[in-house]
């Protein structure tokens, strides 16, 4: 998702938010949308929490869903029982789960909404790291650099890939 914001009028915005109400088989995506235009400002609305309680409110979304709403809800300064009140589905204790896996990184996507035993079962997944073995010398004068410009080897590896990546794209 960008983190651009990207201009849109009310009849666009509408039109997102029926989509979403009309085609449930692609709503995650529909949802991002929403979110990342923020469909909700042309519409009048103050937050995507006032026009999802407002619009979507009275709708049980699939559980596999539900991360996209919460994640952005608590994003907005939500508490976990106004999440709970306005996602119907959510508890208190999901809303934290949730909440828990967000500020540890976990893409909304990624998210669990499953307990098992009264414990988080994440989803299985590949690895999403990288190992690159420079030797024991490099790396301790890596560290060092890094060290002196307060930030980490790990930090400097991921800007540089990710800059790669982008003057290929």
């Amino acid at each position: 998702m960008s983190t651009q914001l990207v201009e849109i009028d009310e009849k666009q915005a509408l039109q997102l938010w029926n989509d979403l109400r009309q085609h449930f088989i692609n709503a995650a995506a529909v949802i991002e949308e929403i979110i990342e235009k923020r469909a909700w400002i042309p519409l009048g609305y103050e937050s995507f929490a006032e026009a999802w309680h407002s619009r979507m409110g009275d709708v049980t979304l699939a559980v596999e869903v539900r991360p996209h709403v919460v994640y952005q809800m608590l994003t907005e300064g939500y508490d976990y029982d106004a999440v709970a009140a306005k996602v119907k589905g959510v508890g208190r204790d999901r809303a934290e789960s949730l909440d828990r896996q967000r500020r540890n990184g976990v893409p909304a996507r990624d998210a669990s909404m499953s307990t098992v035993r009264e414990h988080l079962r994440k989803k299985p997944s590949g690895p999403a790291w990288i190992h690159v073995d420079v030797g024991p010398i490099a790396l301790k004068r890596y560290q060092k650099l890094a060290e002196k410009h307060d930030t980490t080897v790990e930090q400097i590896a991921a800007e540089a890939i990710a800059a790669r990546f982008e003057e290929l794209a």
